[in-house]
C-alpha cells in the first residue's frame, strides 16, 4: 500500500495504481511517509529555465562582442607586424651597406697609414740629406 497526496488530499492506493497517480501529478509516499515520487513543479522549473536562458543569452552576447574585438585586435597586430618586418628589412639593408662601407674604409685607412709611413721615412731621409749638405757647406 502507498499514499498519494495532492494539495490537501491524501489517498491510500495499491502499489499497482502508483503510475496512474503519478501521471495525475500526485506525490507518492510509502506508508511511513518516505517520498517515492514527487512531481516536478513546472512553473518553478520554467522560471529557473527562463533565468538560465537569460544568463546564457547575456554570455553569448559577451562572447560575440569579445570575438569581434579579438578580430579587430588581430587585424591591428598583423598590420603592426607587417610594418615591423618592413622596418627590420630596411635596417638590415642599412647595416649591410654600413658594413660594406666600413670594409672599404678599413682598406683606405691601411693604404693611408702605409703612405704616411713612407712619407715619414722620405722626410727623415730628406732631413738627413739636408743636414749632411748643411755640414758640407759649413765646412768649406
Amino acid at each position: 500500500m502507498l499514499k498519494a497526496a495532492k494539495k490537501n488530499r491524501v489517498l491510500r492506493i495499491p502499489d499497482e495504481k502508483a503510475a496512474e497517480y503519478k501521471k495525475l501529478g500526485y506525490t507518492i509516499t510509502d506508508m511511513a511517509g518516505k517520498v517515492i515520487y514527487e512531481p516536478e513543479d513546472t512553473a518553478k522549473k520554467a522560471s529557473v529555465l527562463a533565468a538560465e536562458n537569460a544568463d546564457l543569452q547575456e554570455k553569448l552576447h559577451e562572447a560575440a562582442e569579445y570575438a569581434e574585438n579579438g578580430d579587430k585586435k588581430i587585424a591591428a597586430l598583423e598590420t603592426e607586424n607587417t610594418e615591423l618586418k618592413n622596418r627590420v628589412s630596411e635596417l638590415e639593408n642599412l647595416l649591410e651597406e654600413a658594413e660594406t662601407s666600413a670594409g672599404a674604409d678599413d682598406e683606405k685607412i691601411v693604404a693611408l697609414e702605409t703612405e704616411n709611413a713612407e712619407l715619414k721615412a722620405k722626410i727623415k731621409e730628406l732631413e738627413t740629406a739636408a743636414k749632411s749638405a748643411a755640414k758640407k757647406t759649413a765646412n768649406k
